[in-house]
């Protein structure tokens, strides 16, 4: 049995992982980090809680196939690799290369077991990557990549990649979030697919729990597989008190059901708010194959959905209802009024089209600012550019470089594509996604886009 290198008294602690460990594989550095096996030893279903809050998991870059699920019951931070090289956790766990029956369904399971505001038991994922799980479900609800239950401490996943994470039936690839807060900054869904129900997230909650904030990310290329009556979206909030978007995209997704990208089907009830907040959101190149039209929009609501959809594009529909917001969306317009030929790049899909004057736009983002919870940022782009454009959508270009006639020749769809050259707001990466001073020589993403520095 292995001895857990923790103190004797309640401190928190770092502990260090790398795929095949190393030297006394006792994770007390990254000379002994614990291997695969001794994770899953440490992270099994009665060893988990020996875990102190505030403790630290390093985890190093490279592939890591656990043959078991991982589980999380105290307030923890598990961190991956920063630069090129990734922390990855990946499916395979048959061996054969390929994703399929006998691969894993679920990597973590999360469960804090405690009320909602509490805040010694927050765990947080962070660089992480996760990708050829094979979920074989006809309605079990507790896999996916990160399955989370019970969490009222908020659970914080950033800067993590979803990729190629495939189900047989019913949705919630990367996270089946029941009775939890959960807040997702700054990660990608790519290539997932299941049947229904929530391609990627499924969120259910219970009369005092279940809230969810997504925040600069990017949901690209998941397909919903089912058929055309199915209830599906790439998110789906099935119960729960709230639900928030917040600079992010929606770009290239299929469904064959209902709900082409976000779908609160659900009237509210005296256990359920299901409240959508959706600020300064791309929706673009999604499609429906649902037969009633009303079932093929964008964002698909109850009649008596409570939901605010304010400064976003979505071309292909919202909704409508008696208790949704509407203000400052760009709805009626086609794809080329808006994009032009440009598509999605590094990221974020630029429109060509100026934002028009938006009345009292802004009193309402400020209002609805304090009510998303958990807390979103929205003075920032999808990129994490200080929003100073006012912008529709979540990527705020620079409008200097927009032609302010589009009647008079000017060459618009070319000033964008240039755009993150142009820009002055400084906001600078380097290509492993860290941010460095504007006066970096070399390739940076400057504001989303690469582009080569001399200064």
């Amino acid at each position: 049995m292995l001895v857990m290198a923790t103190p004797a008294i309640a401190s928190a602690a770092d502990y260090y992982v790398s795929p095949a460990g190393a030297g006394e594989k006792n994770g007390t550095s990254a000379e002994n980090a614990w291997g695969i096996d001794e994770l899953l030893e440490q992270f099994n279903s009665a060893n988990a809680a020996n875990f102190q809050n505030g403790d630290n998991v390093y985890f190093a870059a490279g592939k890591y196939v656990p043959t078991a699920t991982l589980y999380v019951k105290m307030g923890i931070n598990l961190i991956g690799a920063e630069g090129a090289e990734r922390t990855v956790f990946n499916g395979d766990a048959n061996g054969d290369g390929e994703i399929n029956e006998g691969d894993r369904d679920r990597v973590f399971q999360i469960n804090t077991a405690v009320g909602v505001g509490t805040t010694e038991k927050c765990v947080t994922i962070t660089n992480i990557d996760f990708e050829g799980l094979y979920i074989a479900q006809g309605g079990n609800d507790t896999k996916g990549a990160i399955y989370l239950d019970n969490c009222g401490a908020e659970v914080t996943v950033s800067k993590c990649n979803f990729k190629d994470l495939v189900n047989t039936g019913q949705g919630a690839n990367a996270f089946f979030s029941k009775r939890s807060t959960l807040k997702v900054v700054d990660c990608t869904f790519t290539g997932n697919k299941a049947a229904n129900r929530g391609v990627v997230a499924r969120l259910q909650g219970d009369i005092k729990k279940g809230w969810t904030t997504f925040e600069r990310c990017l949901f690209a290329d998941n397909e919903a597989t089912g058929a055309a009556g199915d209830p599906c979206g790439i998110v789906m909030m099935q119960h729960g008190q709230q639900m928030n978007f917040v600079n992010c995209s929606f770009i290239n997704n299929k469904v064959n059901g209902k709900g082409s990208c976000i779908w609160d089907g659900t009237a509210p009830d005296g256990n359920y708010s299901r409240i959508l907040n959706v600020v300064s959101c791309t929706f673009a190149d999604n499609s429906s194959a649902a037969e009633a039209e009303a079932d093929q929009m964008e964002i698909l609501l109850n009649a008596k959905s409570k939901a605010n959809i304010l400064n976003s594009i979505v071309l292909g529909g919202i909704t409508a209802g008696d208790s949704i917001a509407l203000q400052g969306n760009i709805t009626d317009k086609t794809r080329e009024e808006v994009f032009g030929d440009n598509v999605l790049t590094d990221g974020v899909l630029a429109p060509i089209a100026k934002n028009e004057t938006m009345e009292g736009f802004a009193a309402a983002v400020e209002a609805l600012d304090p009510a998303i919870n958990p807390a979103a940022d929205i003075t920032l782009d999808q990129t994490g550019a200080v929003r100073e454009n006012n912008v529709i959508g979540a990527y705020d270009f620079a409008p200097s470089a927009i032609d302010d006639n589009p009647d008079d020749g000017g060459d618009d769809t070319n000033a964008i594509k240039t755009v993150g050259a142009q820009n002055q707001q400084k906001v600078v990466y380097n290509l492993n996604g860290q941010r460095v001073t504007s006066g970096k020589k070399g390739i940076i993403i400057l504001n989303g886009k690469k582009v080569v520095s001399s200064l």
